[in-house]
């Protein structure tokens, strides 16, 4: 974690549940993509901004820059 400058401490668990929250997100996505199921494609846009609007909520919580890193890697 502090490759990504966080200043907070984190147990293992949290980093492992985030990452397999975000691959099961990408694996729905491109499944998305893959099926060329175009009418879906904007709906791909609503978990990108809940990720960043989440992000930026929980630096202005916690003032950690990881969750900066995290919203701008997000996009």
């Amino acid at each position: 974690m502090r490759l990504l400058l966080s200043n907070g401490h984190y147990d293992e668990v949290f980093p492992r549940v985030a990452g397999l929250l975000l691959i099961g997100l990408a694996i729905v996505i491109l499944g998305i993509i893959r099926h060329r199921t175009e009418a879906l494609y904007p709906l791909t846009l609503l978990p990108r901004a809940v990720f960043c609007l989440g992000f930026v909520i929980f630096f202005l919580y916690t003032r950690d820059p990881f969750f900066l890193r995290s919203s701008l890697s997000a996009t």
